[in-house]
């Protein structure tokens, strides 16, 4: 079942590599470098799943955005997961705090971000938005399953 993706991330290299990534699944992605146009993306589509870097434009830009996208009517029922370097537990919780509904943590391999992605896009619909978080140790037991 394709799905409609918003990746937000500055770094090019990781905007081809995930949008590779997820259009070999079959989804359709859109990527944005920066808040502006980011926030515009996110104003005309109607995405299935926000993919968020949390160093978006510098510290925390992510969740920043993040609790920006929530405000929208549109979007108060799309997963936002982020991608954040491991050990940042206080942003993390910033970040749940702020609408995220999980993590992915970077780096990480692309088994581990398809195995992830695909658990929350199959997800029903009914389930409420806040997600596990995920990480690659969780990620890994799921793969090997």
């Amino acid at each position: 079942m394709s799905k409609q993706i918003l990746y937000f991330d500055q770094h090019l290299f990781n905007q081809l590599l995930v949008k590779r990534i997820l259009q070999k699944d079959g989804h359709t992605v859109q990527c944005a470098a920066d808040l502006e146009g980011g926030w515009q993306l996110a104003l005309d589509s109607q995405p299935d799943l926000i993919l968020l870097d949390m160093h978006l434009e510098g510290h925390k830009g992510g969740i920043h955005f993040a609790r920006a996208l929530r405000q929208l009517a549109t979007l108060r029922s799309c997963p936002i997961i982020l991608l954040t370097p491991s050990g940042e537990t206080t942003a993390e919780i910033e970040a749940l705090a702020a609408g995220a509904s999980g993590f992915i943590y970077k780096p990480t391999g692309i088994r581990e971000v398809q195995t992830a992605l695909r658990a929350i896009l199959e997800q029903p619909e009914t389930t409420p938005v806040r997600r596990p978080v995920l990480a690659p140790a969780y990620v890994a037991q799921a793969v090997s399953a």
